[in-house]
């Protein structure tokens, strides 16, 4: 019996994780339910990108969101009012969008599933914000968590965070998927030791936790080499190297064509935190060699990196970077098998996504 789901989005661009993820999850269970999606709208003085730091830099307020939820209540009252929902999905990027679980369960105690992208009082970007920023977090969370019937994250470190935090709470652990299906055919063939060897990055950069300096200093050291950056980024993190490239901000289609046509898949780890780049299948399932710059040895990501073939691990300095490439070109080995067809979108949703929502609304119901 198909399920009316709400689904609550705060996602800035389609291109981005958050917004691939939500994309793909309302793609797939459009196919056995009747979804409503509201997606935030930004407009006004508070989509200004001054007022917005400077509103960030105020401890007491989670977010700029915040001052748009009145707005988003009146929205959700209308479609409450025309609809019967069996479940709510609310993701909770922008954080502020957590305060409506408290709103929605009052006023109309329909389940609700949140959708953690990014955990609140652990983010890896709240390190440089001060005690008083991640406690008023902290607090936010137990303010407004226990509404929420089932709580979904992204991997087993931050699941277990949350649980010994809220040691009542339903949490799942459904991770960013992909949409590469199957195995992803390589068109390169083994090559001579001199040939030119591509890398390509895909991503965003950000300020002590994912920066590429050091990745920058030893591809302008290697004459076979070369990389190219494709995204957004600050004049900050453009590096003037002849053999660096940077052609701009694509769309999630035509990056898995550059995936192909590339010899080597860059993947450059978060430095702190337990955090998980939303690429990390994503690019395990290119089956391409896997150049994974690290900073902390234990991070999840290269625990999960480190179950499959192909992947070439360097300290986020230079001179180890350039060790590694050079393994790569050794191996002269440009295909690997990786079996990653659980973490597709379709499997992740069909699988897990549905089977989590048909047991919070039997749950509620019973």
């Amino acid at each position: 019996m198909n399920k009316n789901i709400y689904f609550i989005s705060g996602a800035r661009s389609p291109n981005k994780p958050v917004g691939i993820r939500h994309m793909n999850i309302i793609k797939h269970l459009c196919k056995i339910n009747n979804i409503t999606v509201h997606h935030l709208k930004r407009k006004g003085l508070f989509n200004n990108s001054l007022l917005i730091k400077m509103i960030h830099r105020i401890p007491f307020i989670i977010d700029n969101t915040y001052f748009y939820l009145k707005n988003v209540k009146h929205n959700i009252d209308h479609d409450f009012s025309n609809n019967k929902y069996d479940v709510v999905i609310l993701s909770v990027l922008p954080f502020s969008f957590l305060h409506l679980a408290k709103y929605i369960k009052r006023r109309y105690s329909t389940p609700i599933v949140v959708d953690m992208t990014d955990p609140i009082s652990i983010n890896v970007g709240l390190d440089n914000r001060g005690w008083i920023r991640k406690n008023i977090l902290l607090g936010f969370e137990k303010k407004y968590l226990p509404y929420v019937d089932h709580l979904v994250v992204l991997s087993d470190y931050i699941r277990d965070y949350y649980n010994k935090l809220f040691p009542k709470m339903n949490i799942s652990v459904i991770e960013q998927g992909h949409n590469i299906d199957g195995i992803f055919n390589n068109t390169g063939k083994n090559r001579d030791y001199d040939d030119h060897i591509s890398l390509v990055y895909a991503g965003v950069f950000y300020k002590k936790i994912r920066e590429p300096f050091e990745l920058y200093s030893a591809i302008s050291r290697l004459e076979n080499v070369k990389l190219s950056i494709y995204g957004k980024f600050k004049n900050r993190y453009i590096y003037h190297c002849n053999n660096i490239y940077y052609p701009g901000q694509l769309s999630q289609d035509e990056i898995y064509e550059i995936y192909r046509s590339s010899d080597v898949v860059v993947l450059l780890d978060n430095f702190k935190g337990i955090q998980v780049p939303g690429k990390i299948y994503e690019v395990l399932s290119t089956n391409k060699p896997i150049l994974f710059i690290y900073n902390n040895p234990e991070s999840p990501s290269k625990y999960i990196a480190s179950n499959y073939d192909g992947v070439f691990y360097s300290k986020n300095k230079a001179e180890c970077i350039i060790e590694a490439i050079n393994k790569i070109i050794k191996a002269n080995k440009y295909q690997y098998n990786r079996d990653l067809r659980q973490y597709t979108w379709e499997y992740i949703v069909n699988n897990k996504y549905q089977k989590l929502l048909n047991a919070v609304i039997n749950n509620h119901s019973s």
